[in-house]
């Protein structure tokens, strides 16, 4: 499958709605490292923290707030998040075996950006994706609803939401998704259960083939807004026509009631001429 580059709009906005952006420390004027609800350390839209020398996900709270003595602002949080799903994009590229549209992919970028890059790559989700068995895939976005073996209702709205979006077609707008203030209900899960979360926590990415998908898409619509302009051109034309005849009628009226006036007077005077 070819490379991809970005996701769409309403990919990165389902994510940031649904994942948050928790300051650890309101009392500061950047936005500071705070505690995940599986015990790790992250900031910003979802970036966990991992300790530079073990390669292991930060939970001791000394060692997050030394990384990060300072915080950082909103739009180094939003650059962050970039870097992420632009790591994520080659990883997503790597599962996937087929051309998706780019909402069909940004739902899936939504997903893996929350379980991880391991727990989608062995899920069914993603071998009935490659099966391009859509409907079938669609439904299993509904199942990665468990943390801790229970279900959160945060989880059940983004999964409904990346549902949605994976089911629109291509040229239909998504509305943002709801914004949901429970961050802590997005914790990384396999298949129903609570697992440890993978290094890479973030993807996403939009189809570089989309251009050939918005093709067969667009298709059928520019044949049908061309028919529509043509239609309405001839229209113009008939129109046209038709008042091209009614100033000719008008101008023949003209002319038939001069000769008549002119005759009417003209008569007389020829008589007593001929007198």
């Amino acid at each position: 499958m070819k490379s991809q580059s970005l996701i769409n709009d309403a990919a990165l906005q389902l994510i940031k709605s649904f994942e948050g952006i928790v300051d650890g420390d309101p009392r500061t004027v950047n936005l500071d490292p705070y505690l995940d609800p599986v015990g790790i350390w992250t900031i910003g839209w979802g970036r966990a923290l991992v300790n530079p020398v073990t390669g292991q996900f930060v939970r001791d709270r000394n060692v997050a707030r030394s990384m990060y003595p300072r915080g950082i602002t909103r739009l180094q949080a939003e650059t962050l998040l970039r870097e992420d799903v632009a790591k994520h994009t080659r990883e997503l590229d790597g599962l996937l075996n087929v051309e998706l549209n780019e909402n069909q992919y940004g739902a899936l970028a939504s997903l893996i950006f929350n379980i991880g890059g391991r727990n989608l790559q062995k899920s069914t989700l993603i071998k009935l994706v490659n099966a391009e068995q859509f409907e079938k895939a669609a439904d299993q976005f509904l199942k990665w609803t468990k943390a801790g073996g229970r279900t959160l209702p945060g989880l059940v709205r983004r999964r409904a939401a990346e549902r949605k979006l994976f089911l629109t077609p291509l040229l239909v707008a998504m509305q943002p998704a709801e914004s949901v203030a429970d961050q802590a209900e997005s914790p990384v899960l396999v298949d129903g259960e609570t697992s440890e979360p993978d290094v890479d926590l973030l993807g996403a990415a939009v189809n570089s083939a989309n251009i050939k998908r918005a093709g067969k898409h667009l298709g059928p619509r520019i044949a049908k807004h061309s028919s529509a302009a043509l239609s309405f051109a001839m229209g113009l034309y008939e129109a046209h026509k038709i008042a091209m005849v009614l100033v000719v009628l008008v101008l023949l009226a003209g002319l038939a009631w001069i000769t008549y006036h002119n005759r009417k007077h003209l008569t007389p005077l020829l008589l007593k001429i001929s007198k």
